[in-house]
């Protein structure tokens, strides 16, 4: 089996060359890195703009390292492969570069084994035609494809010394570890404490706050982190690797096909715009509480997220890239000056100026407010893709903030729930979360969404999920925040059932809600406060598990059985429900 998959995939790599391969011209380059204080020389190509090193050279540069790895090819299934912590036992010399030559990129993944497991997970390699035809990493990609193994090591720029500089054993960021940052300006509109109109209720907002003309630009990032995430980053790579598809259904499928992504460069620089000032994106909810925390401190305000006890993100440790409970466990402090993310409710209110929907944009469309996917894409020879755009570019809303609904998504604040607002005053989301995890929500739509889903909010994602159309925009309290005391009962003792939801019937089709739904917990003193973020499970009778938004498809009566939870408190009980 394992010999039939490598000639398939030799097959397939010899149908692909050239025909579905993009070129790109290489030059031959030598580039120097700081390892360990010695200087390491090693040829390279240029491509792109980026340096691409053969596997062989980048083994012979970290020989004796902690990052050191061997480099083996296997004769029988024509695979090379690579043993991580173990020493190298070739030379530089076992290849030879042209000065110039044509790279070619399949997009497919770069077969490899590693430690004996074959992977194709590796993209950022070019095959290039000289005599010995080679394959040649990206070196950051390459870095962090060996995250968590015992070669892992970082590469960053050291702008003191102007050396691009490997630290073994490290794990990869990219960011040298001693960058302080710098806080760049953030231009903030101001919003009026009030009651506002929210979906078809009303929201009061105790307390005025201040909240980013603008989304936070890759500039802003990079200032404050020392890198820039982006995939939209500018680069020369014209290679998207991910076609969107529609089909016949009407659903979409996202492949891999590089001839139909390679008439054009999505990733470039747009004419007429500053590539800097686009948007940040593939930022995680994670990174955001990072930066907030950062430019706060770089800024002389304090802090407002806390994770295990500290605001400095340097003890929180490496930012997690699978979801994290001590990471969902981060604590807000409303009453802090600093940079933090918008809630649900005051994104809401903003978007819209304090207006009911529609009413802000009189005189103006979605088309002159927002880019979509029609106003900002290239077409491709399948579906057009949506390009994010230099901020500030649309229409204004009447408060003067830009881009609310379109070019990226943006994370707010709260857990996921399905209805907003939570609470009439100064919702902030629930605490727990009723059906799949700690997901947070998103909101605005992006330059890649239809312009009847640019204007959608309260969407979710899970906090590691990263994209290419999800940045976030910032949100402070404003000078005149009346401060919140909180006063600490202790934990409650006691959970019950206050009221079950108040919609007891509904129409085959119709979702199932929980709207009304109260819970109540008493404290030792003998007070008793509504639970305002419970974590609660509906099940039929018949063991159907009832998620909010869950259409019922059959008429009849269904006792609806209820289970609450707040930390280690729990109560149950039973309602019914008739579907006519």
């Amino acid at each position: 089996m394992k010999r039939l998959m490598s000639i398939l995939v030799a097959i397939s790599l010899l149908l692909i060359f050239p025909f579905t391969s993009k070129a790109a011209p290489a030059k031959l380059n030598s580039t120097q890195f700081l390892v360990n204080g010695k200087i390491k020389s090693v040829h390279s190509y240029l491509i792109n703009g980026t340096n691409y090193l053969q596997l062989r050279g980048l083994a012979s540069i970290l020989s004796g390292t902690s990052a050191q790895f061997n480099v083996t090819w296997d004769d029988v299934y024509s695979y090379p492969g690579i043993e991580t912590g173990k020493p190298y036992t070739g030379s530089e010399k076992d290849y030879q570069l042209l000065k110039t030559t044509e790279a070619y990129n399949n997009g497919e993944g770069f077969w490899i084994y590693r430690d004996g497991e074959l992977k194709g997970d590796l993209y950022d390699v070019w095959y290039i035609r000289d005599p010995a035809e080679h394959n040649y990493v990206g070196i950051r990609s390459f870095a962090k494809w060996l995250n968590g193994t015992p070669s892992q090591f970082n590469v960053y720029w050291d702008e003191n010394l102007k050396q691009v500089v490997i630290e073994p054993g490290a794990y990869y960021t990219g960011v040298n570890p001693n960058y302080v940052g710098q806080a760049p300006n953030i231009e903030m509109a101001h919003v009026n404490s009030g009651t506002y109109p929210v979906w078809e209720t009303e929201v009061t907002l105790t307390n005025g706050f201040y909240i980013g003309k603008y989304e936070v630009t890759q500039e802003q990032w990079k200032a404050v982190m020392g890198i820039n995430p982006s995939y939209f980053d500018g680069s020369e790579d014209d290679w998207i690797g991910l076609v969107r598809k529609k089909l016949p259904d009407g659903s979409y499928t996202e492949y891999f096909d590089l001839v139909e992504s390679s008439g054009f460069t999505p990733k470039g620089r747009i004419v007429g715009e500053v590539q800097e000032k686009r948007p940040v994106e593939c930022v995680s909810f994670y990174e955001a509480l990072v930066f907030c925390n950062k430019l706060s401190m770089l800024s002389k305000l304090t802090p407002v997220y806390s994770i295990n006890g500290s605001t400095n993100p340097k003890d929180w440790g490496r930012v997690p890239e699978e979801n994290n409970e001590v990471w969902n466990a981060v604590v807000c402090d409303w009453n802090a000056n600093g940079y933090r993310l918008p809630t649900a409710a005051e994104w809401y209110v903003a978007s819209r100026a304090g207006l009911k929907d529609g009413d802000w944009y009189k005189g103006k469309t979605l088309k002159d407010v927002a880019w979509y996917l029609n106003n900002s894409s290239v077409v491709t020879v399948v579906e057009p893709e949506g390009l994010t755009r230099e901020v500030g570019k649309r229409a204004p809303n009447p408060w003067g903030i830009y881009d609310m609904y379109g070019n990226v998504e943006e994370w707010v604040w709260d857990f996921y729930y399905n209805k907003m607002p939570y609470t009439a005053t100064d919702p902030k989301g629930p605490d727990a979360f009723f059906s799949d995890g700690a997901r947070r929500t998103i909101s605005g739509g992006s330059c890649n969404s239809d312009i009847s889903n640019v204007g959608r909010v309260n969407m979710s994602r899970p906090p590691e999920y990263k994209d290419r159309y999800i940045g976030l925009r910032l949100a402070r309290n404003d000078d005149k925040h009346k401060t919140v005391t909180v006063v600490d009962k202790g934990a409650p003792i006691e959970i019950s059932i206050g009221e079950y939801p108040s919609k007891k019937v509904y129409k085959v089709g119709e979702r199932f809600e929980m709207t009304g739904m109260v819970v109540n917990l008493k404290y030792a003193d003998g007070t008793v406060e509504k639970a305002e973020r419970p974590a609660v499970d509906f099940v039929t009778s018949d063991g159907l598990w009832l998620a909010l938004g869950r259409p019922f498809t059959a008429k009849g009566t269904k006792q609806i059985h209820v289970t609450c939870k707040v930390g280690t408190l729990e109560c149950k009980g039973m309602y019914e429900v008739e579907i006519k």
